[in-house]
């Protein structure tokens, strides 16, 4: 029995004990173990915190509610019910404290609030934001900002409204602005304006509030209403300006993260402000204090969109000079603003050489920021000073202070494109050599380090990494399993297949865990692993995973569905069935980060599912295109287009209207997968649905978005029963996106016109052809290709007038293409 276990029993005797403080020190004891509670010994303590929430001692209920909240991530799902509904009455309790306990504890079960018990928890939140005890209404404003995506959309206005309203009291605001920030983002552009303004008038409160005023204006920065984003811009420009010191500094880190917002012709206003606060005086000749200096050296390293390009190379000098400075907190700043300006920086030459110095400062933050910079340049470090920085950095994977060691580690595994290959033997040698006495963290980092570093790992050196990994992975838990149980994920390529065996068990046993780190990456590398997996072993793997989806911890769960969609053809024959009811059972989890990879594994396993659950497969796909989160309804649109051929023809047509609806998303990530959807079930269109999905697409060819005009025109070229009247239309369409500005729309568009060899009217055959002879000059080399090819499809269609010209225009093609290979070849 491990120290953690003696531990628990210790305290389940206490709670038994008479005296009420004896027993609610234990409760709340128990609540901080929250994961390390054995799997099997939940239930029961759950089960004895809700008999001991019922106490009349104030002390044991509140520990219980406190208790319970606590072990949010453990309670399993046939218990939350119970647990839901007895956290709505602890919320009625007459002591205040246990009133807005239970507030926050309902906050936190979030996505695990059953569905039938949201409306009420809700109101219940609501209700409470009006409590008598201004520290319940503080706890249920917090709460509501976290329920955030179960308010129903008919309450949202009325939950700003009161939240606005409770930011006016004195001790409230700060709570209040915690939520604001959570709900900005499910709440009408009218409310987000009165929001933003509120947030502004807030800022010029006392010195913490205006603060966190500030920082939630940051952290909403992109969701600001554009009809008010020069003026919120104007008014943060304007505090800089502030005599309190702590208001100006919450102004200028504001200023660096707005950027995104900040309209153009306040671009230059903004930077030359920062320019004179990165000075040692301001322009009247008033000494900046350090702190404020400091701030606006990072506001500037934040701010690369918005700095002209004709000032950006003056911005860089200034850093520079600024890295020779006698305080520490100007040089480390300065070096990391250095690396976030990468994009501009013209003499990278010179910015090396100097984080090169950097990386020697006597000051650890300084060497840990140069480092950094380093790492944020990657490629643009001059090849010749490559093998430098890789060696410098090398070196400090030695340094005694673990705030440069880690970071130098780090740097390593990020920088892995430029490393030359005459130092990648070195690096992987001083990963492998970190020991137990430089300290998990570092091993933990060296670890992540040499799965990021997987194709620099020299040939004769691979069984001596794997063998070290195996051997780390023996001690289990966060700081070394889950880093081992991802790296052996990532060399996937590099295992020798004699190995496999070996690594696999560690895998399986990594995924149990007590850690639900190692075990979530445990489940994605075993779903990485396929070719590896021993026949032998696979039924043993597939029934961890299966085990796997019924974690508590909703990230585990959702590696391993997704894993399982990964394994399709290594699923024993009798084990489909099972493995589609589990599938289908985690398409309807609680939580949409579980829902998503479901309904991705569905599609995935299309060849697996039993016939007589097809129509199970498609209907429960057809739901999930309707699920409230965006991420799960795309997956279940591209499952839409993978199950094509086992969708019932009476479902078909339901199935296409829907896609229809779905291309009008507002999204465009829905409405991308939508109709990429329709050129994978091009073929099965019905009939009489060919109309409308053409036009549709006709309609989206035109968008802004380039992204959706190239799927247009691939979809289109996809589509066979494209009604006669519309044909025409649909040629010249394509003939029009030949002509776009983006290569990728041209390339797609040439593509296309060679699909629809069945579709392209004899009188506009000769344009079509002419028009594909003049993009195999097009200066892109992919859409010279693809015209070629579609030529060589259409030859069927081309006018016999035309033959002579078509064969001079290819054979002259073939040469050039050949002289630009041979070219290419010897240089």
């Amino acid at each position: 029995m491990d120290s953690s276990q003696k531990y628990l029993n210790k305290l389940l005797e206490e709670i038994k004990k008479s005296d009420p403080l004896t027993r609610a020190n234990a409760i709340g004891q128990i609540g901080g173990l929250k994961d390390k509670i054995p799997i099997n010994m939940r239930r029961g303590i759950l089960m004895e915190l809700l008999k001991f929430s019922g106490e009349k001692d104030q002390m044991v209920r509140l520990s219980s509610v406190l208790a319970l909240g606590m072990l949010k991530e453990v309670i399993p799902n046939d218990l939350l019910e119970l647990v839901v509904k007895r956290l709505l009455e602890l919320s009625e309790d007459i002591e205040w404290s246990i009133r807005g306990h239970s507030a926050v504890a309902l906050g936190g079960l979030e996505h695990n609030i059953p569905y039938a018990l949201r409306v009420k928890v809700v109101m219940r939140i609501f209700k409470l934001t009006r409590d008598d005890n201004y520290e319940v209404r503080g706890f249920a404003s917090i709460a509501m900002g976290k329920l955030k995506n179960i308010i129903p959309r008919s309450m949202r206005t009325r939950v700003v409204k009161e939240l606005l309203d409770v930011s006016k009291e004195k001790d409230l605001k700060i709570p209040v602005i915690d939520s604001l920030t959570n709900l900005i983002e499910v709440i009408s552009g009218d409310k987000k304006k009165e929001v933003v303004e509120r947030l502004m008038k807030l800022t010029c409160d006392d010195v913490w509030i205006s603060a966190a005023a500030y920082e939630t204006l940051e952290n909403i920065s992109n969701r600001i209403p554009a009809g008010i984003r020069h003026e919120v811009a104007e008014d943060v420009l304007e505090l800089t300006g502030e005599k309190d010191e702590n208001i100006k500094i919450a102004a200028i880190d504001a200023l660096g993260n707005l950027n995104v917002i900040i309209p153009k012709d306040l671009q230059k206003q903004i930077v030359d402000r920062l320019i004179v606060l990165i000075e040692n005086s301001d322009s009247g000749g008033k000494l900046n204090p350090v702190e404020i200096r400091v701030s606006a050296i990072r506001a500037i390293g934040n701010s690369d969109a918005i700095i002209p390009h004709n000032i950006k190379k003056d911005v860089i000098v200034k850093l520079l000079n600024l890295t020779y400075e006698k305080n520490w907190k100007i040089r480390s700043y300065s070096a990391a603003s250095l690396g976030l300006l990468e994009s501009g920086i013209e003499n990278a030459d010179k910015v090396t050489h100097r984080l090169l110095n950097l990386m020697d400062d006597e000051d650890w933050h300084v060497k840990s920021a140069a480092v950094q910079s380093a790492e944020n340049m990657g490629s643009i470090i001059p090849e010749y000073k490559r093998k430098a920085v890789i060696k410098k950095i090398l070196k400090l994977t030695y340094d005694y202070d673990l705030n440069v060691k880690i970071p130098a580690t780090v740097a390593l595994g990020k920088l892995k494109k430029i490393i030359p290959r005459s130092v990648k033997g070195k690096i992987i040698r001083r990963m492998l050599d970190i020991a137990p006495e430089d300290g998990l963290d570092v091993r933990g980092s060296a670890v992540w380090a040499i799965g990021e570093l997987c194709e620099a790992i020299p040939k004769n050196m691979r069984r001596e990494v794997i063998e070290n990994l195996l051997k780390q992975g023996e001690e289990g838990g966060w700081e070394t399993g889950r880093p081992v149980a991802e790296a052996l994920g990532k060399l996937k390529d590099i295992i020798p297949h004699f190995m496999g065996r070996d690594v696999i068990e560690s895998l399986l046993k990594l995924s149990r865990d007590s850690e639900w780190g190692v075990r979530i990456n445990a489940a994605w590398s075993l779903g990485e692993l396929k070719l590896i997996i021993p026949k032998d072993m696979n039924r043993m793997v597939l029934n961890q995973l299966l085990a796997l989806c019924e974690d508590h911890v909703s990230g585990v769960r959702s590696r391993a569905v997704l894993s399982i969609g990964k394994l399709d053809t290594i699923i024993p024959t009798d084990m489909n069935k099972e493995i589609i009811e589990r599938t289908l059972l985690l398409s309807e989890d609680f939580d949409w980060i579980v829902r998503r990879p479901a309904a991705n594994a569905l599609g995935k396993l299309k060849d697996i599912i039993p016939k007589d659950m097809e129509k199970t497969v498609v209907k429960r796909i057809y739901e999930l295109g309707n699920d409230r989160e965006w991420g799960v309804k795309e997956r279940a649109i591209i499952s839409i287009g993978l199950l094509e051929f086992i969708i019932p023809d009476d479902l078909m047509k339901k199935t296409v209207v829907k896609l229809l609806r779905l291309t009008e998303d507002p999204n465009d990530t829905i409405k991308l997968a939508s109709i990429r959807a329709f050129k994978r079930i091009g073929e099965r269109i019905p009939e009489d649905e060919g109309k409308p999905v053409i036009e549709q697409l006709l309609k989206l060819s035109f968008d802004l978005n380039w992204v959706i005009r190239r799927s247009c025109a691939l979809a289109i070229g996809e589509l066979k029963n494209i009604p006669e009247n519309l044909k025409t239309d649909a040629t010249k369409r394509m003939l029009v996106l030949c002509n776009d500005k983006d290569w990728s729309v041209r390339d797609a568009a040439a593509r296309a016109l060679g699909s629809m060899n069945t579709v392209i009217p004899k009188s506009t055959a000769g344009e079509v052809i002419n028009k594909l002879l003049s993009l195999i000059e097009d200066i892109n080399p992919s859409v010279r290709d693809s015209a070629y090819r579609s030529i060589i499809r259409l030859k069927g269609v081309i006018p016999k007038t035309m033959k002579g010209e078509v064969d001079a225009a290819l054979k002259l093609h073939d040469s050039k293409e050949k002289e630009l290979t041979h070219g290419h070849g010897t240089v």
